[in-house]
């Protein structure tokens, strides 16, 4: 889901062997994840750790959880930019065709001069 920090995603990515310039990611978030639709009171768990964090009103956080998910998001894209890789995003609520069709959007030109073949 690439939420750790964008500069973690980049290193593990590159660690991976990657080649430079050669990166298609696809960031995968469930719309409860980016819109944080709940109500009330709500713990909120690391999944490293394990260690919650108990939220009184889940409503008075959400507008900062937005925007700070939002530029999450902006920062990995530029990041990922810098890189010149590619970063999409797939909510889970949206049919998987429309990001097979931005990822033939975004590959395709480039396979098309290859010949359909990738170096």
């Amino acid at each position: 889901d690439f939420l750790d920090s964008p500069e973690e995603v980049c290193a593990r990515i590159e660690a991976s062997g990657a080649a430079p310039g050669g990166v298609l990611a696809i960031q995968v978030l469930d719309p409860a994840e980016m819109d944080l639709p709940f109500e009330g009171r709500a713990i909120f768990e690391d999944p490293a750790d394990g260690r919650g964090r108990s939220v009184r009103n889940v409503a008075g956080v959400r507008e900062e959880y937005r925007r700070r998910l939002g530029a999450h998001i902006e920062s990995l894209g530029d990041l990922c930019r810098h890189r010149h890789w590619h970063l999409l995003l797939h909510r889970t609520d949206t049919p998987p065709r429309e990001t097979l069709h931005k990822v033939w959007a975004t590959v395709g030109p480039d396979l098309a001069r290859a010949g359909g073949q990738r170096a």
